[in-house]
């Protein structure tokens, strides 16, 4: 009997705790305002209203109606924009406990990309991923890898030099070659084939991995279970092809660290550390690992180099400025380093002008929320993936005049100072931030000064020798970077050749 009035009081409890925790919570939901957006369609939701090119245009606009946060309906998929630095540092970054995950999207496993820690949800295996990848790329520890950036662009130099057509390939070996010897101690060879083949991979993933083509994907689920042969499934094709040559680029130069490691030949790299500091991760984390940091740094680099190549055809004034900077501290008898960076401000303005004006990753990669949250009286539901729209930060009128415009002089003071603004919004944000950034940072800092110190890149001529404008073209996908476009490059020094090159290196301070 006893027992009986027990199980009877403790039911009550329950039930009343249970009935007050959804009073509650419903009484709380209700009151939150939802999102505000455009008024989708049925079935097609808001798809129709998007610029597919650039999205990221469209959602900036749609910021200007609708405030620093949004929502809209892609088919089923409901997705959140925050187009205000201010709301993105709000949320990702102060509130990241909560915002560190990622959807879960189709085509990562399918196309390989399962293993990238970048697409990881947030848990132990990106903790464990992030802790390795952190001690290799701390900004106190890319300082040893300088050395073979600096190799690396002067090989950059000689490509341009003896082929300047394809600047576009020598760009991609540089960004390739310098993080592949940072990762494995592997020095890329003339034609090498690992190069092709992680561009090929990149090429691919790139137009499949879209949130475009994952919200199809949630609308209709069945596609992952139809067979890649069957008519109509050219994506799923492609992913079976992008399989392939990520077990050919992943492991052609895991495979060649862990050799000279064995052999006791071995220089210090990624994989060098990880195999002598970090036990605790077998060999197929560490393989992930370089994998994730050779996939993001050689695609990202290249296309930064890219868009600043573009710029300095538009802006004529600004190479002229830069040529004039580095002569009056380098001269004109050997060529920069990296000693040589605190002294050269305006360059660093160029890369990050470069940064801003056009962004290679516009919205970022998407975060997710692991639990309900409010924010500024909206209701933003667990489980909501949430664009940044970064291209609309950095074209923001309020913080960037005519932004547009390549100004470098915006990230100067009026002593010709740097400013503070180092446009670190276009590595992410909170605990999602790019591991690799400083990495990145010196590598293309470096390309960037000695390019501007040895090369002229001009307007391509017709054949009667007059100019032809260059349109500013970008392509669309996860990643933006320069349409491929014609450009003259001309050395800036008289008689420049191979040898004369190789002079002027050899001269250093």
């Amino acid at each position: 009997m006893q027992n009986t009035i027990l199980i009877a009081v403790i039911l009550g409890i329950l039930a009343a705790s249970v009935t007050r925790y959804f009073t509650q919570y419903r009484g709380k939901t209700a009151s939150l305002s939802q999102l505000p957006g455009p008024v989708p369609l049925p079935i097609l939701g808001n798809v129709l209203s998007i610029n597919s090119k650039a999205p990221w245009m469209t959602f900036r606009k749609w910021g200007a109606a609708y405030g620093g946060i949004l929502k809209f309906r892609m088919f089923t998929s409901e997705i959140i924009i925050i187009n205000s630095l201010e709301y993105a540092k709000d949320l990702l970054v102060l509130r990241s406990s909560n915002y560190s995950s990622r959807p879960t999207a189709f085509y990562n496993e399918i196309t390989g990309a399962d293993w990238n820690s970048v697409l990881f949800v947030h848990g132990d295996l990106w903790r464990l991923h992030r802790r390795i990848l952190h001690q290799s790329f701390r900004s106190d520890a890319v300082a040893k890898y300088r050395p073979k950036q600096l190799e690396k662009a002067h090989q950059l130099l000689f490509n341009v030099l003896n082929n300047p057509e394809n600047f576009k390939d020598h760009l991609f070996q540089f960004s390739s070659s310098a993080i592949l010897s940072a990762l494995y101690d592997y020095d890329v060879a003339v034609g090498d084939p690992l190069i092709r083949t992680v561009e090929k991979w990149n090429q691919l993933a790139l137009t499949l991995m879209t949130p475009q083509a994952d919200a199809i994907n949630r609308l209709f689920p069945f596609l992952m279970y139809i067979p890649s042969w069957f008519p109509g499934m050219p994506p799923k094709r492609k992913a079976v092809v992008l399989g392939e040559y990520k077990s050919i680029w992943m492991e052609t130069p895991f495979k060649h660290a862990t050799k000279k490691i064995a052999e006791g030949t071995a220089h210090p790299s990624m994989v060098y550390e990880l195999q002598e500091h970090i036990s605790r991760s077998d060999d197929t984390e560490s393989m992930r690992n370089a994998g994730t940091a050779f996939f993001a740094a050689s695609e990202t680099s290249a296309s930064v180099l890219h868009v600043f190549i573009l710029a300095m055809v538009l802006y004529p004034d600004v190479q002229a400025r830069a040529r004039e900077a580095i002569d009056s501290v380098v001269g004109t008898t050997r060529l920069p380093t990296f000693e040589d960076r605190s002294s050269l401000p305006y360059l660093d303005a160029i890369m990050r002008e470069t940064l801003r004006w056009n962004p290679i990753a516009p919205l970022g990669v998407a975060h997710v929320t692991e639990r309900d949250d409010v924010y500024q009286g909206y209701h933003i539901p667990k489980g909501s993936t949430i664009y940044p729209n970064i291209w609309a930060m950095t074209h923001d009128e309020t913080m960037y005049p005519n932004p547009f415009e390549f100004q470098p002089e915006r990230f100067l003071t009026a002593d010709g100072e740097l400013t503070d603004d180092t446009v670190n919004v276009v590595f992410g944000f909170g605990r999602r931030v790019c591991v690799g950034r400083y990495f990145a940072d010196a590598s293309v800092w470096i390309a960037i000064t000695l390019l501007l110190a040895t090369f002229e890149f001009q307007k391509p001529v017709d054949p009667n020798g007059q100019d032809v404008d260059v349109v500013p073209e970008f392509t669309s996908g996860i990643t933006s970077q320069p349409v491929p476009f014609s450009c003259r490059i001309v050395s800036r020094i008289p008689g420049m050749n191979t040898d004369k090159l190789m002079h002027m290196l050899d001269a250093r301070a």
